[in-house]
């Protein structure tokens, strides 16, 4: 119920605070992704997300975890998301390609990546 209650922005930042204030656990990491991930469904969420700086740190934690896969598959769950509309990141292109094709070759048999 009280999650019902938070403003869009204020939902998607908490998730991306979790994931800096615990840099080293994958476990906060994964769970606060596919948070953010679900919320990316809607469109008020995906601009929260991009008002909040989310194609930078998206495009960050892909950029950094580059051997996690499971940073690797929520992370290309949320691009996938955030290219349904109402989030504007074309300033962010040329990382974004990068980053998906890193992720593409590294885990190309792995078949939540391709999912």
């Amino acid at each position: 119920e009280e999650l019902r209650e938070l403003r869009p922005q204020e939902l998607v930042g908490a998730a991306m605070r979790a994931i800096s204030a615990y840099p080293d656990n994958t476990d906060v990491h994964d769970a606060a992704l596919a948070l953010i991930a679900d919320l990316l469904q809607r469109a008020e969420y995906r601009m929260a997300f991009a008002e909040a700086g989310g194609w930078p740190f998206a495009v960050s934690m892909l950029e950094a975890r580059r051997t996690e896969v499971d940073v690797q598959r929520r992370g290309l769950e949320i691009l996938c998301e955030l290219h349904r509309g109402g989030a504007w990141g074309g300033e962010h292109k040329p990382r974004i390609a990068q980053v998906v094709m890193t992720a593409l070759d590294a885990f190309h048999e792995d078949t939540h990546i391709l999912e």
